[in-house]
């Protein structure tokens, strides 16, 4: 890219520029040229009139016109002769269009009668400035387009039109204009300026930019010119005159700067390098896209991204990995998983991070939202379908719906559902597209939402493992060949967890806002929180193979004689300090956990002192109970009372 058309590009992304447009933009939409507009006034004068003027005159449409004016007395025939010049069809109107999606630029002077701008702007987008009055109604964050030589609509005020020599002399004076001449200087002091349709021919822009230079010194900022190929005494008056000159179409360089601005319009949000009212306008304009922005300490982050309603979404991603990562790409070693968009299925992936990636870009209609510096890494993951489908069992009369994802990887297809408590992984392992084996595992949730529907699929689970069940899914019939009686007792487990959960919801004033899944202490925390609540003692098994160990001092007389503990069976009572457990987001206060061993035999008793001793149980067989209470147990006789809180 030409570094000066660079370096313009630069000062419209960060909206410091302001447009003078001249006839030639005009031309390709079927306005007339300068050169028709001469051409019909020498017309209209005729032969003698033609002749009287020299070859150098009859190049100039301020001295033709300034001729035709007074030797033909006709100020009214030339603006009649202009009305009906400006009478046509447009044609092609792509380079309107073009400016008209780039919000950036919100001023733009033109000395065209025409209204070919403004038309293709929508009417509540911009401000038209045909003279002084107008100046008190524009908009700062609209578009606003100040006609500087007239306009079509005021041919019949003939004082409003520039175009002959008298009237460009005039026109600093010219009461009509002198307040958009004042929009005008401040333009060429706080903008820079670019000249769009001038050839230097019959232009008076050097007279403009001349007298703007006399009026505000060395205050004005860059001027640019875009025109194709000038002669070298065209650039060398733009060079004099400080003017940078760009050798190109208009419709080439209205291309590249929107597509300029396609590509770094979220990293100019991002970095505050433009305004959030004209990046929410170009991202709508040139993608009917909508998003959010988040202030942060450096800018902007962008959180959101919408197609509206009704509009295509197009995205693309493209990207330049090294040899060795596609290939284990290819080879599915995954190293990594994803989450799957709309549910939380993870799959396999390839993880790769963005230093690892040679270049990387995400386009969403067109518009570059991210680049390899935006990301931290990328996700390749196997082609997926996501969907929900009915799950059955139908000898428990189970029916629910769930979401399926569904993808292939080395000749194996992978089905992992989502239930409300778990996630069920299948794998169909297919030959000539028969199904020749099935394997199948259950992976718990960390939590749930609803505990109803937990005891409806633990049931559903437990069914699942036994032999000759039947499950029907997705159109596939899979039937248990065998009973698998470890997952059965894990899932049962399970179920009374779940159970106690419902019980406490049922018989207390506790409810719960959401559900910790099944684990060892979870279990035990909810048992003590429904017996505490509820004033109620709760029957456990000791573990096989459990190993509990107490201290006994003889001289407490509540305690049996140690000779008895080494003969006689007997009940061993626990009284420890419990405090704060937390169970599904809330938080118990239980002052004393009573546990009472019963038929117990000691394994073995060491002495530690003269009086205390140490006496283990081995592989106890019995039950033992639990009190949850708000104060120790008392020995009241032969009676251990312990002082339950009862509720309700």
């Amino acid at each position: 890219m030409d570094k000066d058309l660079e370096r313009l590009i630069k000062y419209i992304r960060k909206e410091e520029v302001a447009l003078f447009i001249g006839s030639g933009f005009s031309i390709k939409a079927g306005a007339p040229s300068v050169w028709d507009i001469i051409d019909a006034i020498l017309e209209e004068g005729g032969q003698s009139f033609k002749d009287d003027l020299t070859e150098s005159d009859r190049k100039q449409l301020r001295l033709v016109s300034e001729a035709f004016v007074n030797e033909c007395d006709g100020r009214n025939d030339l603006m009649t002769l202009l009305k009906n010049l400006f009478v046509f069809e447009p044609k092609d109107c792509s380079d309107q269009q073009t400016l008209t999606k780039i919000p950036h630029i919100k001023q733009i002077f033109t000395t065209n009668y025409d209204t070919l701008i403004e038309d293709a702007y929508p009417k509540s987008k911009c401000n038209i400035v045909t003279a002084n009055e107008g100046c008190a109604y524009t908009d700062a964050h609209s578009t606003t387009i100040y006609k500087v030589h007239g306009d079509i609509a005021t041919l019949n005020n003939s004082a409003s039109i520039i175009i002959t020599d008298s009237d460009y002399k005039n026109y600093f004076k010219n009461k009509h204009f002198n307040l958009i001449w004042e929009e005008l200087k401040q333009a060429f002091i706080k903008k820079h300026v670019v000249f769009i349709g001038y050839s230097l021919e019959d232009d008076n822009i050097l007279d403009i930019i001349k007298t703007v230079r006399d009026c505000i010194g060395s205050s004005m900022k860059g001027m640019f010119l875009v025109a194709p190929h000038f002669s070298e005494l065209k650039k060398n008056k733009l060079k004099a005159n400080h003017v940078t000159y760009i050798d190109a179409l208009a419709e080439e360089v209205l291309t590249t700067i929107l597509a300029s601005i396609k590509d770094n319009i979220a990293d100019d949000v991002r970095h505050n390098n433009v305004s959030k009212e004209t990046y929410d306008k170009f991202v709508d304009l040139n993608g009917n896209i909508l998003t959010t922005l988040r202030k942060t300490e450096d800018g902007n982050e962008i959180e959101k991204l919408e197609v509206k309603q009704g509009q295509k979404r197009k995205e693309t991603i493209s990207f330049t990995i090294p040899n060795e990562i596609m290939s284990e790409i290819n080879d599915s070693r995954f190293n990594d998983e994803m989450t799957v968009v709309g549910s939380s299925i993870k799959v396999p992936a390839y993880k790769i991070p963005s230093e690892k990636m040679i270049n990387f870009s995400h386009h969403l209609n067109g518009i570059k939202f991210n680049g390899k510096d935006d990301i931290s890494c990328l996700y390749i993951a196997p082609t997926i379908q996501r969907y929900e489908t009915k799950f059955k069992i139908p000898s428990i009369k189970f029916t629910e719906t769930v979401t399926i994802v569904k993808y292939g990887k080395n000749g194996v297809i992978y089905i992992d559902m989502e239930t409300p408590i778990c996630f069920i992984k299948i794998e169909l392992h297919t030959a000539n597209n028969k199904i020749i084996d099935v394997t199948s595992r259950v992976e718990s949730k960390e939590t749930y939402k609803n505990n109803s529907e937990a005891l409806k699929w633990i049931d559903a689970l437990i069914a699942m493992c036994k032999q000759g069940q039947i499950v029907k899914f997705d159109g596939i019939s899979i039937t248990s060949n065998q009973t698998n009686r470890n997952a059965i007792a894990e899932f049962n487990k399970v179920k009374a967890f779940y159970k106690t959960i419902r019980d406490i919801e049922n018989d207390t004033d506790v409810i719960f806002d959401f559900y910790d899944q099944y684990s060892d202490e979870n279990y035990i925390n909810a048992l003590y929180i429904y017996h505490y609540l509820t004033g109620k003692g709760f029957l456990r098994k000791v573990p096989q193979k459990a190993c509990l160990k107490f201290v006994i001092d003889d001289r407490d007389e509540n305690n049996m004689p140690i000779e008895k503990f080494r003969n006689d069976t007997f009940v061993m009572i626990e009284c420890t300090p419990l405090g704060s457990i937390k169970l599904n987001g809330k938080e118990f206060q239980i002052p004393f956990r009573t546990t009472a061993y019963m038929d117990c035999h000691a394994d073995s008793i060491t002495a530690i002192n003269e009086h205390e001793y140490e006496i283990v149980m081995k592989d106890a067989k019995y039950r033992y109970m639990t009190w949850c209470t708000n104060t120790r147990p008392k020995q009241e006789g032969t009676v251990l009372n312990l002082g339950n809180k009862r509720i309700g």
